[in-house]
C-alpha cells in the first residue's frame, strides 16, 4: 500500500506538476480576482441601495425583513457563489482526470467540459455536488480549501464555548463523524457524475456499491495513509522553514530578520499551495481510476511563447499572493508599535478567565496592551465580568442560572473555575479598580441577553463612562 499510495501522491503529481499546477492556478485566480470581488461588490452595492451597515447574525433576521433590495441581491450572490463552487469542484475532477491521463487540457475548455456536463447533470447533480462539497469533501480532500468557502470554519474564539458544553461537544463529534462516513460512501459521486455522465440518483448508487464492505475500509485506510504521508512532510517541509526563520531572527538584526521574515511567510504560503495541489490530484486520481476520462483540448498545441507567458503569469501571481500579505504584515510591525491583547484577561491557562487574579499574573508577566474582556447586567442593574450567559460550566454546577436571574451581590458570592484554578466572579467596578492598579486598559465587550433592556449600552456609560475615559 505504502507503495501504492506514494506513487498516486508523489510520483505522479512529480510527473505532471507544472500542468496540474498551471489548471489549478488558472481556476483559482479565476475566482480570486474576477468572481470574489464581484461578489463583494453586489453585497456592498446591496447595503449602499438599502442602507445597510452591516450584517452579521445578530442582525440577519431584522435584514431580511426590512431591506427587500439587499434581500434580493443577497440570493443572488449565494446562488452565483455556490453555481461557481460547484464548477470549481466539476472542473477539478475533470481537468485533473485528464491530466492523469496525460492530456495537458487549458482551463477554458476543462471549464467549459465542467459547464456542460453539469448542464446535462441537471438540478439533482448540482445539489449533490453541493451536498458533497460542503459537507462531506473536507475530510478526504486532506488539504484542499476554496476560497468561496474560506469563511465556513467556526472562529476559534468560539472553540472555547463547544469544548466546554458537554451537549454541543457530543453533536460535533456526532457531525464529524456523519460526515466522515458520507465522505466515504459518497466518494464517487463526483467522477459518477462528470466522468459516468450518470444522474445523482444512480450516481449515490454506484458509489455506495463501490465503497461497500471491504472495498469501503480499503478505501478510508487509503486515504488515512495519503493524509498521514501529507502531515509528516507538511511537518517536515515547514519544520525546517521555521527553524531556518527563528535562527535568523535570533541572530541578525532586526531588518534583516524582517526582510527574512517575507520570504519565510512566501514560501509557506507557496508550500501551502503546492501540498494542496498534491493533495488535490491524489483524490482525484483515487476517484477518477476506474472512470473513462474525456478527451480535452491539447494544451501542447498552443505556441511556446503562449505556455510561457501563460506560467509567469500564473507565478507572479501566486508569488504576490504569498508575499502580499506577510510584505505588509512585516512593514506595519516595523512602523507602527505593536499592541497585544489578553483574551478574557488569561494568558496560557494562568487562570481563570475574567477573574482578577488572572489578569493580575497576565498584566505581570506577559505586559498585554489591553486587557479583553466581558461583562454582562445583573438583575438589579449591576455588571460583573463574565463571558458565558450560563454559570453552569464555569462554576461547575453550583449554579444553572444566568447572569441576569442573579442580582450583583448572589453573582459575586460565586466561585469559577477553570484551568486547574478558582475565584469569585468580580465586580466590573472591581476588575476596573484593579486594572486601574495595574495600569493597564482594558477593552470591555457588552454581551447582551434577550431579558436586557435595549438602552444596555447607555445604563453602562451612565454608571462608567468617568472611569473609562479616565483609563483610556
Amino acid at each position: 500500500m505504502k507503495q501504492t499510495i506514494w506513487t498516486l501522491l508523489w510520483r505522479r503529481f512529480w510527473q505532471s506538476k507544472w500542468t496540474l499546477s498551471r489548471l489549478f492556478f488558472s481556476i483559482t485566480i479565476l475566482i480570486s480576482v474576477i468572481v470574489v470581488p464581484v461578489l463583494k461588490g453586489l453585497l456592498y452595492v446591496g447595503q449602499w441601495l438599502d442602507e445597510v451597515p452591516f450584517m452579521s447574525l445578530s442582525n440577519v433576521g431584522q435584514v431580511l425583513m426590512q431591506n427587500p433590495i439587499f434581500t434580493v441581491i443577497l440570493v443572488i450572490t449565494v446562488l452565483i457563489l455556490l453555481t461557481v463552487f460547484i464548477s470549481q469542484l466539476a472542473s477539478y475532477t475533470i481537468g485533473f482526470s485528464a491530466v492523469h491521463e496525460g492530456q495537458r487540457p487549458t482551463a477554458t475548455s476543462v471549464m467549459k467540459t465542467a459547464l456542460h456536463r453539469l448542464r446535462q447533470g441537471g438540478v439533482g447533480a448540482w445539489l449533490l455536488i453541493l451536498f458533497y462539497g460542503i459537507v462531506v469533501l473536507p475530510f478526504p480532500m486532506l488539504a484542499f480549501h476554496s476560497q468561496l468557502t474560506a469563511d465556513l470554519i467556526i472562529p476559534q474564539f468560539v472553540w472555547p464555548t463547544i469544548t466546554g458544553t458537554p451537549w454541543m461537544l457530543t453533536l460535533i463529534w456526532a457531525l464529524g463523524l456523519a460526515a466522515l462516513f458520507f465522505a466515504i460512501r459518497f466518494f464517487y459521486v463526483l467522477p459518477e457524475i462528470m466522468l459516468a455522465e450518470h444522474k445523482a440518483g444512480l450516481a449515490i448508487k454506484n458509489s455506495w456499491r463501490k465503497t461497500s464492505g471491504a472495498q469501503g475500509i480499503k478505501l478510508a485506510l487509503t486515504l488515512l495513509a495519503g493524509s498521514i504521508l501529507v502531515g509528516l512532510l507538511t511537518l517536515i517541509v515547514f519544520g525546517l522553514t521555521w527553524s531556518a526563520q527563528y535562527i535568523v531572527a535570533w541572530f541578525a538584526p532586526f531588518m534583516v530578520s524582517a526582510l527574512t521574515a517575507v520570504v519565510t511567510f512566501t514560501f509557506a504560503t507557496l508550500i501551502d499551495i503546492f501540498f494542496g495541489i498534491m493533495s488535490l490530484q491524489f483524490i482525484i486520481g483515487l476517484m477518477a481510476r476506474d472512470y473513462q476520462v474525456v478527451q480535452l483540448v491539447d494544451y501542447a498545441t498552443k505556441p511556446r511563447h503562449t505556455k510561457r507567458v501563460v506560467g509567469l503569469i500564473l507565478m507572479l501571481g501566486a508569488l504576490i499572493q504569498g508575499a502580499g500579505p506577510s510584505l505588509f504584515f512585516v512593514v506595519n510591525t516595523v512602523s507602527r508599535p505593536l499592541v497585544t491583547l489578553s483574551h478574557r484577561g488569561v494568558d496560557d491557562g494562568n487562570g481563570v478567565q475574567n477573574t482578577i487574579p488572572a489578569m493580575i499574573d497576565t498584566v505581570s508577566h506577559a505586559r498585554p496592551s489591553f486587557v479583553e474582556m466581558d461583562i454582562r447586567q445583573t438583575k438589579d442593574g449591576k455588571w460583573v465580568v463574565m463571558h458565558d450567559p450560563n454559570l453552569a460550566a464555569l462554576t461547575k454546577g453550583a449554579s444553572d442560572k444566568s447572569v441576569s436571574d442573579l442580582t450583583l451581590a448572589e453573582a459575586t458570592k460565586l466561585t469559577v473555575y477553570e484551568n486547574g484554578h478558582q475565584a469569585k466572579i468580580p465586580s466590573f467596578e472591581e476588575y476596573a479598580r484593579a486594572a486601574e492598579r495595574c495600569n493597564v486598559k482594558l477593552l470591555v465587550e457588552i454581551k447582551t441577553e434577550r431579558t436586557n433592556a435595549s438602552d444596555l449600552a447607555d445604563s453602562f456609560l451612565n454608571q462608567f463612562q468617568t472611569t473609562m475615559d479616565k483609563n483610556g
